[in-house]
């Protein structure tokens, strides 16, 4: 090869280098990834937590659900006495501000609720739990708080999109 080729060569290869620098990250900034979507397509709630649930067979149990409203679902996960899924899922009393879904996932039950986009407060809804021996309802109250608000429980602030 020829001093001008090697030259050439060199060139190009530092031209490749130096624009490939562009797509390196910045020092400081941390690029979050976006949480996957599940079996429907959604999305879950950057912040999203659930007091401890203890079912009362054949009673009324409740429990508080306190979630971020960023567009994604807040879940509380179950099972029965014997460590299965719930046979049925009710919502006996729907939500005023949100949507629930009730699915099995694995051997529990899932609860999911995702907030109408926009809507900050409380909000509540009651399900009924059925096996073949055991019917219970769950009091769920709601407290959606928006983007950037510290939950009281004292976690940080959910990071905003």
């Amino acid at each position: 090869m020829t001093g001008a080729r090697i030259r050439l060569a060199l060139s190009a290869t530092l031209v490749g280098v130096a624009s490939l620098q562009g797509c390196a990250p910045k020092p400081g900034i941390v690029e979050e990834a976006a949480p996957s979507p599940d079996l429907y397509g959604r999305v879950p709630a950057r912040a999203c937590e659930v007091t401890p649930i203890v079912l009362h067979d054949g009673g009324e149990s409740t429990t508080t659900m306190t979630v971020t409203n960023d567009g994604g679902f807040c879940a509380a996960a179950l099972s029965d006495q014997s460590g299965r899924p719930f046979e049925v899922g009710l919502v006996t009393a729907p939500p005023t501000h949100g949507k629930p879904l009730i699915h099995t996932v694995g051997n529990k039950t899932d609860i999911d609720y995702t907030p109408t986009r926009g809507f900050v407060g409380n909000d509540s809804f009651i399900i009924r739990l059925r096996t073949t021996k055991v019917d219970s309802l769950l009091h769920l109250t709601v407290v959606v708080t928006p983007v950037g608000q510290a939950y009281t429980s004292g976690h940080p602030a959910p990071p905003t999109r």
